[in-house]
């Protein structure tokens, strides 16, 4: 469960520099836009718009996956606990999420 935390703090960080990257280089999208005419873009601009949503799409499809197994982690280990506990005789505990 720990590795998938970790996982999942992984790719957090990955992802949150990628905005800023594009931000950094010369040849920025708004200098693009300010030499197109007002309210239109370059079949370039689209295109680019186009693949950063389907990149982020597809990386929130992995978090969703990661959740799941998170879930499904501290689910399986409650499950664990309280079965230990039952055949013990000691007390059952809810199962709770932090959020």
């Amino acid at each position: 469960m720990r590795s998938l935390t970790t996982r999942l703090l992984f790719v957090l960080f990955l992802m949150s520099p990628a905005p800023f990257a594009c931000a950094e280089g010369g040849d920025s999208a708004a200098d693009k836009t300010a030499a197109a005419a007002p309210g239109t873009a370059s079949k370039e601009e689209v295109e680019q718009l186009r693949k950063e949503v389907e990149s982020q799409r597809q990386t929130i499809e992995e978090l969703k996956a990661t959740v799941q197994q998170l879930v499904e982690a501290k689910t399986q280990t409650q499950a664990a606990k309280n079965k230990e506990r039952r055949e013990s005789g000691a007390p059952l505990k809810r199962l709770q999420f932090e959020t």
